[in-house]
């Protein structure tokens, strides 16, 4: 089961992994999303607990068509999302909101991305014409790959 603190806060019963909303980005729409997208994937799928428990980093995620921008900081199996960096992220994602979107219906085969159908040969494009940025992508694949897992709902 769930055990949701005033819709800020989900604690995994199945695990000691905790997710939660900074007070701060309690406002924030993508924070929000992302709040609710993670928690129920997790529900849905229990095997996605161990890459949060194996995820030690900042993570920024910016829809540059709205405007707004979210920070995921994972840490000792706790993920804490924000409005506002505190810290430096190793993954920038930059992009719009719809390719944001995109990025949570990536399929995973064999624990890795799959850009071989539509949706990831879309994601693809987005990065050659430079729609898609992501800062870390070389420095960081492990980590990037995890944090794929994490979003990805299919």
């Amino acid at each position: 089961m769930v055990d949701v603190a005033q819709n800020t806060e989900y604690r995994s019963q199945k695990s000691d992994v905790r997710i939660e909303l900074d007070k701060g980005a309690k406002e924030n729409g993508l924070a929000n999303i992302l709040f609710e997208l993670i928690k129920q994937n997790i529900e849905r799928r229990p095997e996605k607990i161990n890459d949060i428990q194996r995820l030690n980093t900042i993570v920024s995620l910016s829809a540059n068509d709205i405007d707004v921008s979210a920070f995921l900081k994972f840490a000792d199996g706790k993920l804490m999302i924000e409005d506002k960096a505190s810290g430096i992220p190793e993954i920038e994602i930059t992009t719009d909101s719809e390719t944001i979107l995109d990025l949570c219906r990536i399929r995973i085969i064999s624990s890795l991305p799959y850009y071989f159908d539509e949706t990831g040969r879309g994601i693809i494009k987005k990065l050659f014409t430079g729609r898609l940025k992501i800062r870390g992508l070389f420095a960081h694949p492990i980590k990037l790959t995890r944090f794929t897992r994490i979003m990805s709902v299919v």
